[in-house]
């Protein structure tokens, strides 16, 4: 009897399906997720402020597009030079407002479109060769990369009033060591920083 039920048991132990564990993503230096939002009043005029914005009391509504089209040339040249690399544990990331692109004035009333469409390469404060493989592991990107960014923004403007649309890129700045792989003792050989494009930023102010 005792071996009959243990025997059962083992059965529906065989056919009972085993909890699924989810997979969890881990987080990498290079992914991005695109995203947009849309900012009016105070919020507007606080991320105007954060970014350096000028006429911060005209701004009305802010548009942040953070979409990107990331192109990268796989180019892997002979490097016979001093081993330069990225220390883990250095990179900072943050955000600031690059150049104006676009700057138009509207009269109403009307209904106004600025479209942008512009193609970037990545900045580096370095003047001397790190290399391609180390700079796409480290931060995702190389000297090869090149970056679109590209969109849309519409506003109804009043009759009796003037609306500027100003557009600019929305930067990523990864501050970072860079070191010298020696023989003996790594040496460091200074602060630098990196600059890629990563959407536009479209800010409507009443003129």
């Amino acid at each position: 009897m005792v071996k009959l039920l243990l025997s059962l048991l083992g059965v529906c132990l065989a056919t009972t399906p085993m909890m699924e564990v989810a997979e969890v993503e881990e987080y990498s230096v290079s992914s991005e997720v695109p995203y947009s939002e849309t900012l009016v009043g105070e919020d507007a005029k606080e991320y105007a402020t954060e970014m350096g914005i000028s006429d911060v009391e005209n701004v009305v509504e802010i548009y942040i597009s953070n979409d990107v089209l990331v192109e990268d040339v796989d180019v892997y040249p002979y490097y016979f030079g001093n081993d330069y690399y990225i220390k883990d544990g250095t990179i900072v990331t943050t955000y600031e407002r690059g150049e104006l692109i676009r700057r138009s004035e509207y009269e109403g009333p009307s209904t106004a479109t600025m479209t942008v469409s512009e193609t970037y390469s990545a900045t580096f404060s370095f003047d001397f060769e790190v290399g391609v493989e180390e700079l796409k592991a480290k931060l995702g990107y190389s000297t090869s990369t090149t970056f679109s960014v590209s969109d849309s923004y519409s506003v109804n403007v009043p009759s009796g009033y003037t609306y500027a649309i100003e557009c600019y890129t929305n930067m990523e700045r990864k501050s970072f060591e860079i070191w010298e792989d020696d023989l003996f003792f790594d040496d460091y050989v200074g602060d630098f920083y990196s600059l890629k494009p990563v959407g536009c930023v479209f800010v409507k102010k009443v003129v």
